[in-house]
Formats: structure tokens, sequence, C-alpha cells
């Protein structure tokens, strides 16, 4: 350390910056945040977020999330610590204004494996997060799949949201039809 020869590797870099961090020696701590950055993948942006959250550096942590609201889909799927986010971390991260996703039905697959991982203690929350997930904005599949769902089923809210969702599709989808067959 000394002497600026430090080694890193993926398997001593989270114990080196946890030292450098709370040992607020700066440049150890950037050196260790810039080869975490350069890492970061599907597979692990998870773990960097929860790790970052509690302990810092803040700007390691914002990278994190930016990669997962970024690569959402993959990480959500990829990711063996996603059902390891809490729900507040969750529901801050499907209602930011920055979630890529190529369908809102990600978004909603995405919180029901979450919430089917550990469903005794995670049921209950299921509504507060749904309330993030913009139903209209799904296909007309993905409503009729996920109304298809026990979860639905047991929640007359959920059901009523995509009962409401097929409603606003199909009238949606009507008003082009007839736009297009009137030209």
């Amino acid at each position: 350390m000394y002497f600026h020869a430090v080694s890193l590797s993926p398997s001593t870099v989270q114990d080196i910056l946890s030292i450098a961090h709370y040992l607020q020696i700066e440049n150890l701590t950037e050196t260790c945040v810039e080869f975490v950055r350069e890492r970061i993948d599907k597979r692990n942006a998870v773990s960097v977020y929860l790790y970052t959250s509690l302990l810092g550096p803040w700007d390691l942590h914002l990278t994190a999330q930016e990669f997962i609201l970024q690569h959402f889909e993959q990480v959500a799927a990829k990711s063996k610590d996603f059902c390891s986010l809490s729900r507040d971390q969750i529901a801050r991260l499907i209602s930011s204004d920055k979630l890529l996703v190529s369908s809102e039905g990600e978004v909603y697959k995405a919180v029901v494996g979450w919430v089917a991982h550990a469903p005794r203690d995670r049921a209950t929350l299921l509504p507060q997060l749904l309330q993030h997930v913009h139903f209209p904005l799904m296909s007309m599949d993905e409503v009729e799949l996920s109304s298809r769902s026990h979860l639905v089923k047991k929640n007359k809210n959920l059901a009523t949201a995509l009962e409401e969702a097929r409603t606003y599709l199909a009238k949606n989808t009507q008003g082009k039809q007839d736009y297009w067959s009137s030209k």
C-alpha cells in the first residue's frame, strides 16, 4: 500500500475496498472502485449494489444502480442476489424514471419472482410493489398470462388492475383498427 503496489483481484478487492474506504485512503479507494466498475455485469451488479448501499462508496453504489436500471431484465433473470433486495430497494428500482425494459411485463415478472422467492414474508408486499407496474403498457398477451397467476386470483386489486388494462388495451386496439380501416 505504501509503495502503490497493491495487487487487486476479484477475490480480494472487496476486502481491500472496505479497509481503504474505512481508513479513508482515497487513492486506494478510487483504484478499487475503478477495478469493480470495470467488472460490473448482470451477475454481480446486485451484489455490488447491496454491498455499497451499506458501506459505500456512494459513487460505486450509483454506478451499480445505473447498471441495474439499464439492464434490468438481464439482471433480474441472471443475478442470484436479485431476490436479496429489500422491498424499498426493489420499489426504488422499478419506480425509477431511468428503468429500461422492453416491456412492462418484464417489471411485473421481476416483482412476482421476487415475491415468489419468499411468499410467506413478501406476499403482503405485492400490492405496494405492483402499484409501480404500468399494466396498460403491457401487451395483451402479457396481461392475459398475468391474469392466470395464482397471485392475481388471490388479490382482488391486482385482478381489477389487470382487467382495467385488458379493457384499455382492447379499446386502444379497436380504435387503431377503426382508424386504419377508414383510410
